[in-house]
């Protein structure tokens, strides 16, 4: 077991059960974030995100309420760091699915 091996923990020394995050009910209706959520993405823009490769402006597009990878751009992170977290995430897939690989809506 573990505790047999010297210097190596027991899985239960490395675990973190405290403190507990609050369980934050959703919103009854699609589209709506919880209450206490750090939106990140509210369909109108690209504030809260930086390009990976330079922390400059972030080069997706947004359109029509969703964003869009730019793979010309590369990828985008949040400008904030976070360690423990709750995430919400919404994502759209076409009404119609048909194609393969990412055409069938991969998010």
């Amino acid at each position: 077991t573990w505790g047999h091996i010297v210097g190596i923990p027991t899985p239960a020394a490395t675990e973190q059960w405290a403190p507990k995050p609050p369980i934050v009910a959703p919103k009854r209706l699609s589209g709506t974030a919880p209450a206490d959520a750090l939106i990140l993405f509210d369909g109108t823009g690209l504030a809260q995100w930086v390009a990976s490769k330079d922390k400059g402006p972030a080069g997706w597009r947004v359109a029509n309420g969703a964003m869009t990878v730019d793979k010309a751009s590369g990828n985008i992170e949040t400008k904030r760091r976070f360690r423990n977290f709750q995430i919400h995430i919404e994502w759209r897939i076409p009404k119609d699915i048909s194609g393969s690989g990412q055409a069938r809506g991969n998010s």
